[in-house]
Parts: structure tokens; sequence; C-alpha cells
């Protein structure tokens, strides 16, 4: 992962990790606390804000 940061840099190169691709890796890992935690399936409607 850091190697593609480092490379946009010497590239002058937008990075192909920009903000939406977190926040949807984060999304992920929520999701699976949840469902683990709650043993349920986990839907969008569990994430109103995030839409």
């Amino acid at each position: 992962m850091y190697r593609d940061v480092f490379r946009s840099v010497r590239d002058r190169k937008p990075s192909a990790l920009n903000p939406e691709f977190a926040i949807e890796a984060a999304k992920l890992a929520c999701a699976m606390d949840i469902a683990i935690a709650e043993n349920r399936a986990v839907t969008a409607a569990d994430f109103p804000s995030l839409r």
C-alpha cells in the first residue's frame, strides 16, 4: 500500500488509494464487528449516514 503512495508522489499522479477507498474499507470492518457482536447479518440500513 505504501509503495503505491510513494509511486504516486514520485510520478506526480493521483493515488489509487483515495478517501472513497478508505471509507469502503472502514465500512466493511465496522460491518464485520457488528455482525460478530450481534450475531446477525448487516445491511446498508445499518449505515444510513454513509449511503
